[in-house]
């Protein structure tokens, strides 16, 4: 901790480890006291550094909510029959998927971690998904294919309706 007695916005927010915008909040849900204004002057105390560092306490340390941490400070709450801080579980460990594209705009999404019967079950519907259908399936077969066309123009002759 510095012995600085004044701090500024940007200042008091490294000096506690907490970002502006966190101190305008707690100060706007009348956890911190406003300071007193003085536009581009305007300055924090060794009381509003105080009273963010014991925020942070009760709700980091304690995993209080906001409205618990309001009621703290109130002396609203009673901590010695309160049960003891919570343990934060570690992140999930994140699970690495596989992206099997079976049409334009359809994908179906595999878990690497997924039982090889579920593995299989996916391989099937994309082999079924992906099957050539139609026109491809008759070309495949020695089948006869039509012949593209290009799209017939509508003109105001062939139809009348149409506005040239």
């Amino acid at each position: 901790m510095s012995k600085k007695e004044l701090w500024t916005v940007e200042e008091l927010g490294r000096e506690v480890g907490v970002s502006r915008s966190a101190i305008r909040y707690y100060t706007q849900r009348g956890l911190l006291p406003a300071p007193e204004f003085r536009a581009a002057n305007t300055r924090y105390t060794a009381m509003h550094r105080d009273r963010l560092l014991e925020i942070r306490r009760l709700h980091d340390d304690l995993g209080l909510t906001l409205a618990g941490v309001a009621q703290a400070l109130e002396g609203k709450v009673d901590f010695i029959y309160m049960d003891p801080p919570y343990e934060k579980s570690p992140a999930p460990v994140a699970t690495k998927w596989e992206r099997w594209a079976i049409a334009p705009g359809l994908e179906l999404h595999v878990s690497s971690d997924a039982p090889a019967d579920s593995r299989k079950l996916a391989a099937q519907l994309r082999s079924n998904a992906t099957a050539p259908t139609g026109r491809a399936l008759r070309a495949e077969r020695g089948g006869r294919q039509r012949a593209r066309t290009r799209p017939r123009v509508l003109s105001s002759r062939s139809a009348p309706w149409v506005s040239p």
